[in-house]
């Protein structure tokens, strides 16, 4: 693309009628005196054309252009760390507030957090598939194998459904219970046709579907019997753990 710039400035007539004829006017004159103008750094300069008294104000419009693509560039940039860190925000908030409450806790109980310490000290023991398909998503961690073991599918299918509160919950208990050593063929059938389900479902089965509360639909019933197989509580897992080790 080639740039050519004409500025002019006049003095302005009594009767404004005339302006526009006397802008034209100056401006012939300025045009017929245009001459190359060299722009831009030394590794990387380009030719425009302007009057000559004019080249160092189109020279400054070139570089007002020039930081504003850079200014893009680096918004762009922030615009996708943000996409990456937003769901994991809350994640990070918990660990460091896991770090201070456990230093409370070690100097006097009654200050402590206990509820912030058990909170936080299930992040890194129990499945959270929205912010790992982020990390997949943006090369910040590399286990898509793993990621499959756990959550029972490929880490882009599973980002196709995280639009349904019921497969997050279904998809963060399935890794759960199979990081705590719980076997994958228990509920695999289970899971398997409540995804198929969730992608080939209407808007108005998934409506039914959320307003159901007691399972009478039959893949209601599916959900909330995979969410009461797969949801340990605390002494359950610890006694399987027991069972697992001594087994071994």
């Amino acid at each position: 693309m080639v740039v050519a710039l004409v500025y002019n400035e006049f003095d302005g007539c009594s009767d404004t009628r005339k302006d526009l004829s006397i802008a034209k006017q100056n401006s012939t004159q300025a045009i017929r005196s245009m001459v190359p103008v060299q722009i831009g750094t030394s590794g990387h300069v380009e030719t425009a054309y302007a009057n000559p008294d004019r080249g160092s104000f189109l020279k400054s419009v070139r570089e007002m252009e020039r930081n504003m693509e850079k200014m893009m560039a680096r918004q762009e940039v922030m615009e996708r760390e943000l996409t990456v860190l937003r769901p994991i925000k809350a994640t990070a908030i918990g660990i460091r507030d896991r770090f201070f409450a456990s230093f409370l806790e070690s100097k006097a109980s009654a200050i402590g957090n206990l509820a912030v310490i058990e909170e936080v000290n299930k992040l890194a023991h129990e499945g959270d598939v929205v912010t790992d398909v982020c990390l997949l998503k943006n090369g910040m961690i590399r286990y898509p194998g793993t990621f499959r073991r756990l959550y029972g599918l490929h880490w882009e299918d599973a980002s196709s459904l995280l639009v349904f509160p019921h497969m997050v919950t279904a998809m963060n208990l399935r890794a759960t219970w199979i990081a705590n050593g719980g076997e994958e063929g228990c509920m695999q059938a289970e899971f398997n046709e409540l995804q198929c389900w969730s992608r080939h479902a209407t808007p108005d089965q998934i409506a039914i579907f959320n307003a159901d509360p007691s399972g009478r639909t039959h893949h209601k019933l599916i959900y909330l019997h995979l969410k009461n197989k797969l949801r340990l509580t605390k002494e359950l897992r610890l006694k399987l753990t027991k069972e697992l080790h001594r087994r071994r």
